[in-house]
């Protein structure tokens, strides 16, 4: 009888580790409304998580003003990398692998008027700018120093960032991940239980 309550213990228990799910919500921007100085947009979306502070799914797509050296391109994972601006700026720039000195290169980026976080919401944009820059020094890709002639810039001061949560799977949002918290506390009843049989038998 002791055996069977442990098996039927340990059965129940890797169920509800393989099954029990809880919700992570991934959280989707979308820019819009971006319109720079000189005549150039810019609009897309991408995925940031607050509690981490790392974007993904990244596709900013931009439009040629009166700036020769920013013609029109689409920022995104396999032609962009994230730079790590401060805070939640989503910022992206093209300095990529066989970068070098020399090397010619775009960034761009946005400073929302408040930090983003996972609860979502819109706010606005204080500051968006694009630039095309020369590296002058470089020791990788993400450490290298650069020139950036002011010709060769624009910054727009209007546009906003709203946030949608990602419906994941399933008939409630999120993706499911596990919960091992509550896992572990039924699994402690489960076994309080077992125990308490055994000593009523």
């Amino acid at each position: 009888m002791k055996k069977l309550n442990l098996m039927f213990v340990a059965t129940v228990m890797g169920v509800l580790l393989a099954a029990s799910p809880a919700m992570a919500i991934p959280i989707s921007w979308t820019l819009s409304g971006v319109t720079f100085a000189e005549g150039g947009t810019a609009s897309g979306s991408f995925v940031y998580d607050a509690d981490t502070d790392v974007f993904s799914a990244w596709s900013i797509s931009t439009v040629a003003g009166s700036v020769a050296a920013l013609p029109t391109f689409t920022y995104d994972p396999t032609t962009s990398k994230d730079t790590g601006c401060t805070g939640s700026q989503p910022c992206f720039d093209t300095v990529l692998a066989g970068s070098g000195v020399g090397t010619v290169f775009r960034q761009i980026g946005f400073v929302p008027v408040a930090a983003l976080t996972n609860a979502g919401g819109t706010t606005t944009i204080s500051l968006a700018f694009e630039q095309s820059c020369t590296i002058i020094s470089f020791i990788s890709i993400t450490s290298y120093a650069s020139s950036c002639p002011t010709a060769n810039d624009r910054a727009g001061f209007s546009g906003t960032l709203s946030a949608a949560t990602d419906p994941g799977p399933g008939p409630g949002p999120g993706t499911p991940v596990p919960e091992p918290a509550t896992i572990l506390l039924f699994g402690s009843a489960l076994v309080g239980l077992a125990a308490r049989r055994r000593r009523l038998s």
